[in-house]
Formats: C-alpha cells, structure tokens, sequence
C-alpha cells in the first residue's frame, strides 16, 4: 500500500500512468431523462472504449435500469449495472468502488456528459501534474431551455452564486476540493468508504484525501456538462440541505468548512436582526443592503451575457434564492442539531451558571 503524505502528496514516482484501465463509477436513482445523454457520450470518447468501463450503482425506479441495459447490449461500451436497494448516493458509490476493476476510478454522475476528449484529457492532467486528484470544469446547462431552468445554469455558473468552484472557475489550478474527480484506484482503497450524509457525501469523502495531502489539479480545458434543478422549489431545497448537511459534516470531522460557506448564514443573521440593527444602525444596514443589492445586479447582468431582462431579473432571484436556502440551512444546523450535540457541555455550563432556561424539562433539546 503507497502511503500518503501531508501536506501535499504526490503520485509515487513508480506509479505508470500509460493507458491504465478506467474505472467510470456512478450512483444514480431516476435519471431516465438524462443517462442516455451521458452513455451516448461515454460512448463517443477519444480514449478507446477497450480500456474503460463504466460501473453504475442504480436505485432506480423509473426507466434509467432499462436505458442502461440498452446500452450495454449494444456492445460498445463495457457496463456493469449493480443494485442499490438503499437508494441512498453513499451506499451506491461503495458498491460501484468495490466493484471496479480499474487502475484509475474516474467519479462520474448521471446527470452530465462529458467531452469526447474527457477521459483521456484527465488523464494528461494526472500525468503532467503528478497530483493524486485532476478534474475537469463543470458547465450547467438547462435541460428543458425554459427561461427559468436557463436562470437557474447561469446563476450556478457564477461565483456569487456559492463561491469559486467547478461550475465557475476557469483557470487551472490546484485544490482541496473540484466536483468528480479522477484519481488511482490505491487511494480510494486506502481512504475508505464514503460516509452517509444527505448532501456532501463527496465533499466529505475528498476533504478525507486532503487531510492526508491529496489535492487536485483543475484543468478548465477538460470539460463536462451538468444538468441542475429545473425549478426555483427545487434549487431552494437543494441548497437548503446543502447548508444543513455542510455544518453537520463539520460537528462529525471538524472538516469541510471554511469562510465562504459562512458567507449565507451571516446573511440570514443580518436579515433577522434587520428589525432592531436597523434602529440602533441604519446607516450599516443600510450600506449593506446597498452593496448587496449591486453586487446581485452586476453579477446577474455579467451571467445573463445579453439575454433579455427577464432572464436578468431571474438570475438575480435565483442567487437570492440559494443564499437564503443556505443560510438558513446552516442555521437549523447551529439551533437544532448543534445544541444536541453539544446538550451536555451546555447544561453544565448552565448549570454552573445557575441559568434554569437550560434545562432537561424545557425540551428544547427534546
């Protein structure tokens, strides 16, 4: 077993990378409308189809079992479809990893479709860059071409959306973190399974690597595509449970958190406090709500390239959208499930306080 260094690490310098065997892993549930897009895809690859294969991991109900078996009749691709009675991303991915066969694991999912030059793309990346981890850029592109689902890829592809990542980042570089990755089959061995959680689980699986000194070489010319939420409801909820999920990752490792996913909670906390800060500081709140104000317009022009104002004005809604989604998530995670966790220092400190509001018959820990 290769060890992994800190604080980088790189590839052993007897690792081979010439034309290794691949392993293309995804989780999916209910992806009819898009995983033919994706396998046509696969299918078209500049790196030949006798040195990947694709193993899938499906908790589906709908028709995405039977447009895989399809494919896999064809012949033209080397698919393996393995069951995911849990239906759950984290378990799809442990069957879809113990099950590959390949030297390299490339992380996949079944709503996107890559580059014909993908695979081999990434591959040069993890050569040249003799990283442990390379990964590509991630446009999201609207699937039904309605005015809100494009509102919805251009919002995501921006950076006020949630930051500088996959979706937005358009210069290689070299990261803790980047969406689907490709990186050798030792390490995933070595990390382990991927743990459960709602949303994140990937994050959390990477921030794994990282501690150890695993980071990724981006390459923005390698690309792939990615279909998002086609409504408002469900981009809110998405995001939402991103934000929950993000701060419980941290009370479990003390990882995946840093700054800029802070930036929506003190979001939220300043619309909340707005009433009263507003009295005692109108001239800051009000600065603020100025500045955020021209931050979204800006970044809402600059990502509707042109378009009409009603997609300007949607983009703009969509950003609002997700910061309060995310926001809010985070604080339900702090109120709920961070004061159970920390129940017990709490109540001795209240109780060394002689706070009686902190007590078991209170039930606010119930």
């Amino acid at each position: 077993m290769k060890k992994l260094k800190s604080p980088i690490a790189l590839l052993p310098a007897d690792f081979i990378i010439d034309k290794p065997f691949v392993s293309v892993v995804m989780a999916v549930k209910n992806e009819e409308k898009f995983i033919g897009r994706c396998l046509r895809s696969f299918e078209k690859q500049t790196y030949s189809v006798n040195k990947f294969e694709i193993v899938i991991a499906s908790g589906s109900s709908d028709r995405t079992n039977e447009i895989i078996r399809e494919f896999s009749e064809k012949g033209i691709l080397n698919i393996t479809l393995l069951a995911n009675p849990s239906t759950l991303t984290a378990d799809g991915l442990n069957i879809a990893l113990k099950a590959a066969r390949g030297e390299i694991i490339c992380h996949f999912i079944g709503h996107a479709y890559p580059d014909a030059d993908y695979i081999e793309g990434l591959l040069a990346g993890l050569k040249s860059s003799r990283m442990l981890m390379t990964a590509a850029r991630v446009a999201p592109v609207s699937f039904s071409g309605r005015a809100v689902s494009r509102a919805i890829a251009a919002a995501l592809a921006s950076p006020f959306s949630v930051g500088w990542n996959a979706f937005s980042r358009k210069h290689s570089a070299v990261l803790k973190y980047s969406h689907w990755p490709l990186l050798p089959k030792f390490l995933t061995d070595e990390i382990g399974e991927v743990k459960h959680y709602l949303r994140g689980e990937d994050y959390e699986y990477f921030e794994r690597i990282a501690a150890k000194g695993g980071r990724v070489f981006f390459n923005p010319q390698v690309k792939c595509y990615y279909y998002p939420r086609e409504t408002l409801s469900e981009i809110f909820r998405v995001y939402y449970i991103m934000g929950k999920y993000r701060l419980i990752m941290f009370y479990d490792t003390g990882r995946c958190l840093n700054l800029r996913h802070l930036a929506p909670l003190l979001f939220i906390l300043g619309i909340i406090s707005s009433p009263l800060g507003g009295y005692l500081f109108p001239e800051v709140y009000l600065a603020f709500g100025i500045l955020y104000l021209l931050l979204i317009l800006t970044f809402s022009f600059k990502a509707a390239n042109g378009r009409e104002l009603k997609e300007v004005f949607l983009i703009s809604w969509c950003f609002l959208l997700i910061h309060i989604a995310n926001g809010l998530g985070l604080l339900y995670s702090i109120l709920f499930e961070g004061l159970k966790r920390w129940k017990g220092k709490i109540l001795a400190f209240a109780k060394k306080c002689n706070i009686i509001a902190f007590s078991h018959s209170s039930g606010f820990f119930a």
